[in-house]
């Protein structure tokens, strides 16, 4: 877990602290034990059993689509296959929400 009060680069900074944690299961039991608050997706909310002790309140700018960091990452030592030269550009030219 890693405190501070500066964000990363690529990330966008909401709160004067931030906390990055790895886990998406770590961050709802911070949550939970009242140390600060998060975005979470549905999903993982729902299958956690933190989800009693949690708040969720209707929000009303969550209408449009939120930008979402993505990093591609691979051996240096072996060649891109034209399956990986695809993703890279599929992944580059379309949005998020209409890739899927």
């Amino acid at each position: 877990m890693i405190g501070g009060s500066s964000p990363s680069p690529s990330q966008v900074r909401i709160a004067a602290e931030v906390w990055w944690v790895e886990s998406h299961w770590v961050i709802l039991e911070i949550v939970k034990h009242g140390i600060g608050w998060a975005f979470a997706s549905d999903h993982v909310i729902a299958a956690s059993p933190a989800t009693s002790d949690l708040v969720m309140p209707d929000l009303q700018f969550d209408a449009g689509d939120w930008p979402v960091a993505l990093e591609l990452a691979w051996h240096k030592q072996r060649p891109h296959g034209p399956a990986a030269e695809w993703l890279r550009a599929r992944l580059g030219s379309t949005r998020i929400s209409t890739a899927l």
